[in-house]
């Protein structure tokens, strides 16, 4: 069961968090640096929406409800973006993943182009 789980985990989070997805994705060229509960975050997201979300949460807790943050969305071609991203130490969970959700938003509020990146894993 556990190596299912990982092999999830590397299909679904690491892969693209490492710009080894389809070339579809919204966003690419994801790197994440730091540890310990401080991280950032950069990559390349391609958009014509001024403004692109994140949350980051470990599938049971929400550590940081959704932020938006602008972009210089250029008619569809790829602009870089960065993100940091702060939470306390006595607040990090134990035996999960912590996961930061990128996404954008339809007019309608509606979440599209949602990208999962794994920030750590905590065992």
């Amino acid at each position: 069961m556990k190596k299912i789980i990982i092999s999830l985990l590397v299909v679904f989070c690491i892969l693209p968090s490492i710009g080894l997805a389809n070339e579809e994705s919204f966003f690419r060229n994801l790197i994440v640096k730091g540890g310990a509960g401080s991280y950032e975050i950069s990559g390349e997201v391609r958009t014509s929406q001024r403004f692109i979300f994140y949350s980051v949460e470990d599938g049971h807790k929400q550590f940081l409800a959704e932020t938006k943050i602008k972009t210089s969305a250029n008619g569809g071609k790829f602009v870089p973006f960065s993100i940091h991203v702060d939470i306390p130490i006595n607040e990090l969970p134990k035996n999960a993943t912590l996961i930061l959700h990128l996404y954008e938003k339809t007019t309608n509020g509606e979440i599209i182009h949602s990208y999962p990146v794994v920030l750590e894993v905590f065992n």
